[in-house]
This record gives C-alpha cells, structure tokens and sequence, in this order.
C-alpha cells in the first residue's frame, strides 16, 4: 500500500506515452536530446502483425519542472519547422487536442493533463540512394 507522501508525489509527476508514426521518430527525438528532456523507450511485441512503423517511449516529469517548457518548445518548433507535421494529445478525461497553431505557453498548459500524445510526419523521409558505379 502506498504512503501519502507517494501518492502525492505521484500525483506531481506527468507520464506521457509518445507515439510515433511514418518516419516522426528520429526528428523528434533529436530534439528532445538538443533539450535534455529524457524519456525511456516503450518496447512493443505482438502475435499479430502490427500498424506499419510504429514506436514509442515514456516521458516522465515532475509536474514543476522546467523541462516542461522545454517538452513544449520541442512539440512547438517540431510542429512548426514543416506543414506536414502534427502532435495529436489525449488527455486523461480523454478529450483529443490538436496542438497544431497553439504557443509554447498553451502547449505547457495542456501538457498537464496529457496521457497520450502521437507524433506524426505525414510525409515520407528522403530515401538515400546510393550508386552501385565501380
């Protein structure tokens, strides 16, 4: 049985589970790592095949902290620096939010209360091609 001392620790700390479709993952976690925001990896296995291209991790932060803006400026810029971008939330009452068009002060004030969040790339990476040329 948990103490109160844990619960209300608990209940200070935000626990989102990002997910990442097409190719969001590798652009988006360069961004958390150039802000120091840390996140754990969430391994998936299934009997069944599975959505194409799937991945996510674990974000865990104290409701307080300031690694909060800066979770909220990577969500911001990373929405912003291409259209075909978007970060989708679920909250815990499991309202949906789009936050494309939202500041980083109204990002921060939603990140609150999110449980889930998608992070998509609706275009597809560059393939590099190389030259088999001898």
């Amino acid at each position: 049985m948990k103490t109160d001392i844990e619960i209300a620790q608990e209940e200070k700390m935000l626990h989102i589970r990002v997910e990442f479709y097409k190719d969001s993952r590798d652009p988006f976690i360069q961004m958390l790592d150039q802000e120091g925001v840390d996140f754990g990896e969430i391994h998936m296995f299934s009997a069944s095949p599975m959505a194409a291209n799937i991945s996510a991790i674990a974000i865990h932060l104290a409701a307080a902290s300031p690694l909060i803006a800066a979770l909220s400026a990577v969500i911001v810029a990373w929405i912003k620096s291409k259209s075909s971008r978007k970060v989708i939330v679920t909250t815990k009452d499991r309202t949906v939010i789009h936050l494309e068009g939202l500041s980083t002060d109204e990002v921060i004030k939603i990140l609150s209360s999110v449980e889930n969040m998608a992070v998509i790339d609706t275009e597809r990476a560059p393939v590099c091609s190389t030259s088999l040329k001898q």
